[in-house]
């Protein structure tokens, strides 16, 4: 938080996932610089304990999860 509030008081630049940011920037209290560049991927894991049959919830839960991490985030779509 201390870095997000000194960017969007003009004090630097920061760093961080557009998951964090995209209101601000969709509001336009902070740009987007470096555009072009490439960032690594974040990647997000589902840890359950081992075992031959997942409960309906859990196999439920990991399906949603996969439906909606997949693809382009719609965060990154402001225009």
């Amino acid at each position: 938080d201390f870095l997000l509030r000194a960017a969007l008081a003009g004090e630097g630049l920061i760093l961080f996932p557009t998951f964090y940011l995209h209101e601000a920037l969709r509001s336009g209290q902070l740009v987007q610089v470096l555009a072009d560049h490439t960032w690594p991927e974040l990647a997000a894991y589902a840890i359950y304990p081992p075992t031959r049959h997942l409960s309906s919830r859990v196999r439920a839960f990991i399906d949603f999860l996969a439906d909606r991490l997949a693809g382009e985030p719609y965060w990154d779509h402001m225009d």
